[in-house]
């Protein structure tokens, strides 16, 4: 087990029966943030300026109406507004910009859901991206909030804020500025956000959520429960052993129907595959509180030859037509900078040997700087490879290549569906790469040799038979119902209609 989780799971122990609101525990949905040891906070996450953004906030949605729907017909849905990209509709095979998780399922169903969007409360930059998403079933969870609602919040959070202090003074605790001054008033916010939610849809059928750990989701199944509607997850990232949305020491799980102190898991949490089953059991979850599934955003991955063009991909990228690709999903924002140096190091130093018939494509991720400083440093006057934008269509440039580079991505995952070899980066060793190794993926990057190497393996097709084999596995242990998974979700839902 990871030390630095095992040490915060025991001062979990201390804090669920602190931080409380009507013996509901707060703790749980900082236990990432907490994870992450956030630092000091800076001039711009100052409690003014964040008072501030929360004022514009409220002001900018205060004309968005709360529609009036019959709530004994209308499950509920959450969708985060980062989900929101270009996907395929399962029917039509046609590309369309919506929620990549529950947009198939949504369209299967046989009723039209409630959707509350979310996206971090404190981002003034989202206004238009929000209001084009937004209809009179989908709104933001910004509606929900008025003035009482905020005043209420500034009540508690002082209350919290409070104890907090008499924790740190005794010196049984101690936190960073973040967790007082952003991080609990937010909590609380989104506490009674979702309790006004679910006051309104008292008689829904369900509520369907993805990544319910979070802050903001979290407290939907806290009131989902409190309010006798069921909760059903869906798997949102990669689970692992030490992931703190949902490593828990089994003591810290709520079992009892009237414990909200300790963390309170979903009604159903619906999984990608076996593997994934067999970890949340060992932390603390029944096991009828599990489902495998599969995952219904990667579905359309199995139709890729019908869905995909080559040409055209090559053509709207502006990628030359006569080289192989190979493609690098960066993870800048969670590496060191010592071995994100040493990567575009040792793969620009490759690249320079296979420039001849291979381009390297170096697609961002999301999350990381879009101006891509390390990257243009190095690659930028290099005619060999490209520098992708992190909102691009990743599973696309997958299709076009022969090959991914990665560290501990989920493109990974997405590789491997697609029949594409990956290579993992460990020029220096840092984080564990046993996503993928455990499945006996061990085509590792520790020097430009191997890369050149792993690449002439491809091309001989030496490498392809052994990938094929472990593929299948892997595709049964963590994929399961490739394909069909969306289907299986859709059967799910409708038991609870």
């Amino acid at each position: 087990m990871n030390k630095k989780l095992k040490e915060l799971e025991m001062n979990f122990t201390i804090l669920k029966y602190q931080l409380h609101i009507d013996n509901i525990s707060l703790i749980w949905p900082l236990k990432s943030i907490l994870y992450r040891g956030y630092p000091q906070m800076n001039f711009l996450e100052s409690k003014i300026l964040l008072n501030l953004k929360k004022v514009l906030n409220i002001l900018r949605f205060k004309n968005i109406n709360i529609p009036k729907i019959p709530s004994n017909e209308i499950p509920i849905f959450f969708s985060d507004l980062v989900d929101f990209k270009y996907v395929y509709d399962l029917q039509t095979l046609t590309k369309v910009f919506e929620n990549e998780y529950n947009y198939n399922i949504i369209k299967k169903l046989d009723t039209t859901p409630f959707e509350v969007l979310y996206y971090d409360f404190f981002n003034i930059l989202s206004t238009k991206k929000v209001k084009q998403i937004a209809s009179p079933r989908r709104i933001p969870a910004e509606s929900f909030i008025d003035w009482k609602l905020v005043k209420e919040e500034q009540h508690l959070s002082s209350h919290i804020s409070k104890r907090i202090k008499k924790l740190e003074d005794s010196g049984e605790v101690k936190l960073a500025p973040y967790i007082t001054i952003k991080a609990i008033p937010e909590i609380i916010r989104w506490y009674l956000t979702w309790k006004k939610i679910l006051l309104k849809f008292k008689d829904s059928p369900f509520l369907f959520l993805i990544n319910e750990y979070s802050p903001f989701p979290y407290f939907g199944v806290v009131w989902a429960k409190k309010s006798g509607i069921p909760s059903i997850a869906l798997q949102h990232g990669v689970i692992h052993p030490t992931h703190p949305g949902y490593y828990h020491d089994p003591e810290n799980v709520a079992v009892n129907p009237d414990d909200y102190i300790n963390h309170v898991i979903p009604t159903l949490t619906l999984v990608q595959g076996e593997y994934e089953r067999r970890l949340l059991l060992k932390m603390g979850y029944p096991k009828k509180a599990i489902r495998v599934t599969g995952q219904p955003r990667y579905d359309f991955l199995a139709y890729s030859d019908d869905i995909f063009n080559r040409d055209k991909i090559i053509e709207e990228y502006g990628l030359p037509r006569n080289r192989r690709f190979i493609i690098w999903t960066t993870q800048t924002h969670g590496l060191s900078k010592r071995e994100n140096i040493k990567n575009v190091q040792e793969i620009l130093r490759a690249m320079k040997v296979l420039k001849d018939k291979y381009h390297l494509i170096i697609k961002l991720h999301p999350g990381e700087n879009q101006k891509a400083p390390l990257y243009k440093k190095y690659f930028g006057d290099k005619d060999f490879a490209t520098i992708i934008d992190g909102k691009a269509n990743t599973y696309e440039l997958i299709y076009i290549s022969d090959a991914l580079i990665t560290k501990h991505s989920t493109t990974g995952i997405e590789a491997i569906a697609m029949g594409k070899p990956i290579l993992l980066t460990e020029f220096i060793k840092s984080v564990d790469l046993s996503l993928y190794t455990d499945y006996g993926f061990d085509y590792i990057l520790r020097s430009y040799r191997d890369l050149i190497e792993y690449v002439r393996l491809i091309k001989s097709g030496e490498l392809l038979d052994d990938f094929e084999r472990k593929r299948a596995f892997f595709i049964k242990e963590r994929l399961a119902h490739f394909g069909n998974a969306t289907q299986r979700v859709v059967k799910i839902l409708e038991k609870f209609i």
